[in-house]
């Protein structure tokens, strides 16, 4: 699961920059979000240097833990 993230997340820098912020947030500070997204403990946010932003967690589906996106939005530049 590991390694599958961290080639998700090279694949959004290559195509939207270099990461310039990741941070992490527990969900006990956003409860419903987490809810929302059937997710629990923690989630990632990536920031890339042209400004996309990527909300990332995981999420135990069909017997196995799976990479899930909460949000994603393309740089101001990228968007229609």
């Amino acid at each position: 699961m590991r390694e599958e993230i961290h080639v998700f997340l090279k694949k959004v820098e290559n195509k939207y920059g270099a990461m310039t912020d990741i941070y992490d947030t527990p969900c006990r500070l956003t409860p419903d979000l987490c809810k929302e997204h059937g997710i629990s403990g923690n989630y990632l946010t990536m920031i890339t240097a042209k400004g996309a932003k990527l909300v990332l967690g995981t999420k135990y589906l069909n017997g196995k833990w799976r990479r899930y996106t909460i949000d994603f939005k393309k740089p101001r530049a990228a968007r229609p």
